[in-house]
């Protein structure tokens, strides 16, 4: 007996990168990332700081990855903005399974 099993690979690409953006103290900004074909783990990094992979970034009450797994949408919303939060941000995917 014979058996062929195929498996639909898509390579995994950024759809919308991160781009500089700037905030006004107090008000809210969104850092735009979006994956296309997604199988590794996302994160965001601030100044080559792990910020998490779960869309509720534990410890940063003011920090939240917003959009939709289906549409690939990891965007990073920041309120109520600070000085602190002046920093270089990375949307980041591992090339490993989810």
């Amino acid at each position: 007996m014979l058996m062929s099993c195929a498996y639909a690979y898509r390579e995994q690409k950024f759809a919308i990168e991160p781009q500089d953006q700037s905030a006004v103290v107090g008000s809210r900004v969104t850092l735009p990332c979006r994956v296309e074909g997604k199988v590794g783990q996302l994160q965001w990094t601030k100044d080559d700081f792990g910020l998490g992979t779960h869309r509720h970034l534990t410890g940063y009450d003011r920090y939240k990855m917003v959009g939709s797994d289906e549409e690939g949408d990891y965007s990073l919303d920041i309120r109520e903005v600070t000085l602190d939060d002046d920093a270089s941000y990375q949307c980041q995917v591992s090339s490993g399974p989810r």
